[in-house]
């Protein structure tokens, strides 16, 4: 499995014509901007949704039932969204890799600062990880001033 985009934002809209709206694109940080009286005030919570597509080999898409994101935050891993996958309609052998979209938001409670890291992970009827991928980019969490 490979992830080919990884897109990080604040909400994600779906549109007419099959186009989805992003909003508040991240690129490498999430900033806080406060005043100097609100300085290490933690935890903070904000929305975020993601935009998620990858390619999966046509032998991994048939035992693929769910997938999962996780976040890894100071040390901490955690579910932060799963769900079924929709099975194409056709799979053939020795086919390109299928690509697969996800849309998902999520109202995370940040504690303090720190590095922010996520990976997808496809998992069997029987919840056994099978494949997991993680995108080449993570985001630090600051304050601002």
């Amino acid at each position: 499995m490979k992830i080919v985009n990884f897109i990080l934002c604040d909400d994600i809209r779906k549109e007419l014509g099959n186009k989805i709206s992003l909003m508040g694109v991240y690129r490498d940080s999430i900033e806080f901007f406060v005043t100097a009286d609100k300085a290490n005030s933690w935890p903070r919570n904000r929305q975020m949704s993601f935009l998620l597509d990858f390619l999966i080999p046509p032998e991994i898409v048939k035992k693929a039932k769910n997938f999962q994101i996780l976040i890894t935050y100071l040390g901490e891993e955690s579910i932060i969204a799963k769900g079924p996958i929709s099975q194409p309609q056709k799979i053939e052998r020795n086919l390109k890799p299928i690509r697969l979209s996800l849309l998902a938001s999520y109202m995370y409670v940040f504690p303090s600062e720190g590095r922010l890291e996520f990976k997808v992970q496809l998992v069997d009827e029987t919840q056994k990880v099978i494949e997991t991928a993680s995108p080449d980019i993570g985001f630090d969490v600051l304050e601002r001033f």
